[in-house]
């Protein structure tokens, strides 16, 4: 059986022509698609690079995996290309099985002829549309963000499998006539509770006035993930005369936007970047702060976020996507411009007694997360996919 991916990720390729991906992607999470059938074809947008530029991807090495760049169709000119990418996706969906699908452009066309062609399609629906573009910062995002959004309520409204992140957001805002199932893509392997004794260890040697450390992750050149919130907060405290803050920021993308917001509000040495980390890495880092924040204002279910509960830190996030779903409500400030007085409050608000409960606390709902669990049952609704695809294919045969 060969399967479709299609999704706007951008893989990249060195000159030696091995294939990279950043973000989530890897060979362990197309596992999870080679799994249950014998070849996975991969659609997504590509962009070439140095060999020396390699490092902080993820190598795709599997040979059952083929894949097909496309041209990026979201920008002005790449609208204009759509009726060509179309043509494309067309074929490689006729010589595929089966196609699943991520919301994006790529995504929904590969929706689309699977339609036209009678084939079974999934759609992993792992954020909002219309929040990501709404909140994008430029005029052509929310002039594009009710389209997309009224795009993603058609194809996931008529796939026959749609698989949410969320345990009851995203299903609300995007309901589906299929069979659908929730189950994050968020792994975490088994949980040590030597890493819980390590951050309580850490919070109840905190002296007063001592260095807190915020962090988050994400893109740093994308208005919508928030960080410039906090930092704003950051000032905010520096007037009360709290200069214990400092943040730390790690994701790619140009700093210069943030860093000209520090530089503004007056806390440029407070607030530090680091560029790509390898998972490990990541988790290092994770154990050198104190509190994370997660300020987005769009969200799916985000990994970082459990991935620093995990790490048993008291955090703090905003009330979009499924972040509710993860944090208690007194640890939420909302999506407004109200923020940044609502996280100087919460961070005002800590004690090294508030911040053990909820480091306990986030420990223990971070476990809902098990790598094992959310394996065996993602495998079993792609089986259940797999099984109707089989069934089509064999009907066209006969």
């Amino acid at each position: 059986m060969r399967l479709l991916f299609a999704h706007d990720s951008r893989f990249k390729v060195d000159e030696k022509g091995r294939l990279f991906a950043g973000g989530s992607f890897s060979d362990v999470v197309f596992k999870r698609y080679l799994d249950v059938c014998d070849e996975l074809v991969v659609v997504g947008r590509c962009e070439l690079i140095s060999s020396q530029d390699v490092e902080g991807y993820n190598p795709i090495t599997s040979k059952k995996i083929t894949f097909i760049p496309m041209e990026n169709t979201n920008s002005v000119l790449g609208i204009f290309k759509r009726p060509l990418v179309q043509s494309k996706i067309d074929e490689i969906v006729r010589d595929c099985n089966g196609i699943i699908c991520r919301g994006s452009a790529l995504g929904y066309m590969a929706a689309k002829a699977a339609e036209r062609q009678g084939k079974p399609y999934l759609i992993e629906v792992v954020g909002c549309s219309f929040d990501a573009l709404w909140n994008h910062g430029s005029l052509k995002g929310k002039i594009y963000a009710p389209y997309s959004f009224l795009k993603a309520r058609k194809y996931i409204r008529s796939s026959q499998y749609t698989l949410y992140v969320t345990s009851e957001f995203l299903q609300k805002r995007y309901p589906t006539n299929g069979q659908w199932i929730s189950c994050s893509n968020v792994a975490l392997n088994v949980l040590d509770d030597r890493v819980l004794e390590r951050r309580i260890s850490r919070i109840k040697s905190k002296k007063a006035r001592e260095t807190i450390i915020l962090g988050t992750i994400g893109a740093v050149d994308v208005k919508y993930k928030g960080q410039q919130y906090v930092i704003e907060a950051l000032a905010k405290l520096k007037r009360k005369g709290l200069l214990n803050f400092q943040y730390h920021l790690v994701g790619d993308g140009d700093q210069r936007y943030l860093k000209s917001v520090a530089r503004k509000h007056g806390v440029a040495e407070q607030v530090k970047f680091f560029s790509k980390m390898t998972h490990n890495e990541v988790f290092e880092w994770l154990d050198g702060i104190d509190v994370y924040v997660q300020p987005s204002r769009t969200e799916g279910l985000p990994r970082a976020l459990v991935e620093a509960m995990s790490r048993g830190l008291p955090c703090l996030g905003s009330q979009v996507g499924g972040i509710p779903e993860l944090l208690e409500e007194e640890f939420l400030f909302s999506n407004t411009r109200r923020n940044v007085d609502e996280i100087v409050g919460l961070l005002e608000s800590f004690t090294r007694e508030l911040m053990e409960k909820q480091a306990r606390r986030n420990f223990e709902e971070s476990k809902k997360y098990d790598k094992a669990v959310l394996d065996n049952r993602r495998k079993w609704f792609l089986k259940r996919f797999c099984s109707e695809v089989n069934s089509k294919s064999l009907a066209v045969q006969e």
